[in-house]
């Protein structure tokens, strides 16, 4: 997918408050499918990492959360969602340090952690 912070934040808003697909759809797009391996990350955040239809899908201490990022060299994209608590965020980059920068951005939002 190519766009914008923006327009990309109002997609996830859709995803969030379940418009634009049946309600089926979206109870499949938080089931988990398989168990993802491989992914190293900051202190072992994937290590209960599934994938559904095309999303990550994990389980948390705030309930499901579904994400996805992507990487184009220079430029780092991420988004989560929790599901149940209905909040989330969108992180767009210029920089290959996004990833960092989203699970900073999680430790804040979610723990009230800033290191």
């Amino acid at each position: 997918m190519l766009t914008e912070a923006w327009s990309f934040a109002h997609f996830v808003r859709a995803l969030s408050q379940k418009q634009g697909l049946p309600s089926r759809v979206y109870d499949a797009l938080h089931q988990p499918i398989i168990k993802a391996g491989g992914f190293d990350s900051p202190e072992n955040l994937y290590s209960n990492l599934s994938l559904s239809l095309g999303f990550f899908v994990r389980d948390t201490p705030f309930g499901k959360a579904i994400g996805h990022g992507g990487n184009n060299g220079d430029f780092q994209a991420d988004f989560l969602l929790y599901t149940e608590k209905n909040m989330g965020y969108v992180v767009f980059v210029n920089d290959n340090t996004g990833h960092k920068l989203a699970h900073q951005l999680n430790k804040f939002l979610m723990y009230g952690q800033d290191r």
